[in-house]
C-alpha cells in the first residue's frame, strides 16, 4: 500500500498546484513513513550501532554519542523509544573520512546539509545514523556545530539541492570519557550532565513527550537564509 502511495505522489507532486492541494495527504504519508522507520530502527538498532562504532574505531576516527542517543544512553541505558536514528558527534576535520567510510561500506545516504563557504558547517544523515560536525571557535570549553531544517513539503523529493535554514549549537565539552553501551565501549562527553543540560534543559532526566528540540532547546540560535546561506541535498 505504501509503495502505491509513494509512486502516486511521485508523479502528482511535480505539479505545484497538486502539491498544495495534497499537502494534508503528504503530511499523513510522511508520518506513515516515519512510524515505519521507527519500528525498523528499533529492530535493527543494536546491530547497526555496533557496526558503525567498530567501523569508525577500526579507522581511527573519534566519535561520541550525541543528542538523543547520548540522552537515551545516559538516562535510560537504551535508545529513546520514539527515536529512529543514532546521533554521533565528530570533529569537522573527520568529515571527509566519515563520508567516504559510510559510502564504501554500503550505508544509505539520506541527505546532507552544508553552509556555503563554511569548512565545518555540515551534517550527514544516513539511514539510522546522523553525524554532527563540531569545531572550536574561541578559547572556552564550548564546541560549536549546526543543525538544519528544510520546509516539510519537500521531503518526498530526491536528488535535488534545496535551501535550508540553520541554527548554531553551542555546547560545553570538557573532554571525553568511556561508557559501555550496548556491549560496546563508546565515547561520551566527560561532563555529560552539563552537556545534556545545555541541550535539553535542567529537567532532562525526566522524559517529556512534549519536548521539541527545535523550539525548546536552550542552546540553539537560529539564523535566516539572508544571515547564513545553507543548502540541503536530498538523496533518499
Amino acid at each position: 500500500m505504501r509503495f502505491f502511495i509513494t509512486k502516486t505522489l511521485f508523479y502528482l507532486k511535480k505539479c505545484y498546484l497538486f502539491k498544495i492541494m495534497l499537502e494534508p495527504f503528504l503530511s499523513y504519508h510522511r508520518k506513515l513513513v516515519i512510524a515505519e522507520e521507527k519500528v525498523k530502527f528499533l529492530e535493527n538498532s543494536d546491530v547497526v550501532f555496533n557496526t558503525v562504532i567498530q567501523l569508525l574505531k577500526k579507522n581511527g576516527i573519534h566519535v561520541w554519542l550525541d543528542f538523543g542517543t547520548l540522552l537515551g544512553a545516559y538516562r535510560d541505558s537504551d535508545f529513546i523509544k520514539n527515536d529512529f536514528d543514532m546521533d554521533f558527534g565528530a570533529f569537522g576535520t573527520d568529515y571527509d573520512k566519515i563520508k567516504t567510510l559510510m559510502q564504501e561500506n554500503g550505508f544509505t545516504s539520506v541527505r546532507e546539509f552544508f553552509i556555503a563557504g563554511h569548512e565545518y558547517g555540515r551534517e550527514l544523515t544516513y539511514r539510522y545514523n546522523d553525524f554532527f560536525f563540531y569545531y572550536k571557535k574561541d578559547d572556552t570549553d564550548n564546541l560549536y556545530t549546526y543543525t538544519f531544517s528544510c520546509p516539510p513539503n519537500i521531503l518526498l523529493e530526491k536528488g535535488i539541492e534545496l535551501p535550508a535554514i540553520v541554527a548554531e549549537i553551542k555546547t560545553p565539552c570538557k573532554g571525553f570519557t568511556e561508557m559501555n553501551f550496548k556491549n560496546t565501549i563508546v565515547q561520551i562527553p566527560a561532563n555529560t550532565d552539563e552537556y545534556l543540560k545545555a541541550n535539553y534543559g535542567e529537567g532532562y532526566m525526566t522524559p517529556d513527550p512534549n519536548f521539541n528540540y527545535v523550539t525548546d532547546s536552550p542552546n540553539l540560535t537560529w539564523y535566516s537564509q539572508e544571515e547564513i546561506s545553507a543548502k540541503c541535498i536530498i538523496y533518499n
